[in-house]
């Protein structure tokens, strides 16, 4: 009877153990299968992340930093991950190497990189650089725009800081005497106003949006103590034909406050 009983019980014990360790093999399989979804996920958004980085005009060092830190998120999400095998680990690659290629010819022309993953000890191990990449035709246009845009602004800003700074000048008696009637400062700054104008006029811009910005501080320099003080006047910059135009009027210029 005791050697029955011995028996029995060697019996539940072993089956315990059978069980327990069929119950860990479905738990690993569980876990493999959400790394490599997890994964596939990943990518894609590390995909979609650089795309949107390309979105707005940046420089290249900038699109190339960008590119690296949102493949430095992915390669440390990814790694140590529970992975089956190999192949498994093989498998998340590509679909990862062929993320990259989703990007040649509509975000880049090529990008120098290196993916490698392996699966150690059931444990994702992986390498992810992106070391470099080729811009496309459409990027290199924009970039030498972008350049040619920011050495007209500069050149803008520098030929008409003297051109407010005279403006300013000439009407800074008017607009700080305060006993100064309202008339007189109005025919001041009109005058003034109608002496810069064709300097500003012999000044090229390629759009409103280089003009303004070209002008906005020196513009705003200038006009101060104008917009502290008074209201109900006109005074800004356009492109027109190519030119930097002023557009004024003081007509109804009038002091702020009571």
């Amino acid at each position: 009877m005791k050697i029955a009983k011995v028996h029995t019980l060697s019996l539940i014990v072993v089956a315990a153990l059978v069980a327990g360790g069929h119950g860990s093999a479905a738990a690993g399989e569980i876990e493999f299968k959400a790394t490599q979804d997890d994964a596939y996920a990943a990518a894609q958004n590390w995909r979609n992340e650089i795309k949107q980085s390309f979105e707005s005009f940046r420089k290249h060092d900038e699109y190339l930093k960008a590119m690296k830190e949102s493949s430095e998120k992915l390669r440390l999400f990814l790694n140590n991950r529970e992975c089956r095998d190999g192949a498994q680990a093989k498998v998340i690659e590509k679909y990862i190497h062929d993320a990259f290629h989703t990007l040649y010819g509509r975000v880049v022309a090529d990008i120098n990189h290196a993916v490698d993953l392996n699966c150690r000890s059931n444990h994702l191990n992986v390498t992810f650089r992106v070391v470099d990449f080729t811009p496309t035709a459409k990027l290199i246009a924009a970039e030498k725009s972008n350049a040619d845009a920011n050495k007209t602004t500069q050149e803008i800003e520098t030929a008409t800081k003297r051109i407010f700074g005279d403006w300013a000048t000439a009407v800074a008696p008017a607009l700080t005497d305060k006993t100064k009637k309202i008339e007189d400062i109005r025919a001041s700054a009109t005058r003034a106003a109608e002496q810069i104008k064709p300097r500003l006029l012999a000044i090229s811009c390629p759009n409103a949006s280089v003009a303004l910005t070209g002008t906005k501080a020196n513009w705003e320099a200038a006009t101060k103590t104008l917009s502290q003080n008074f209201s109900g006047y006109s005074f800004d910059v356009s492109c027109d034909g190519k030119k930097l135009n002023l557009i004024y009027s003081f007509a109804k210029l009038v002091r702020k406050g009571p």
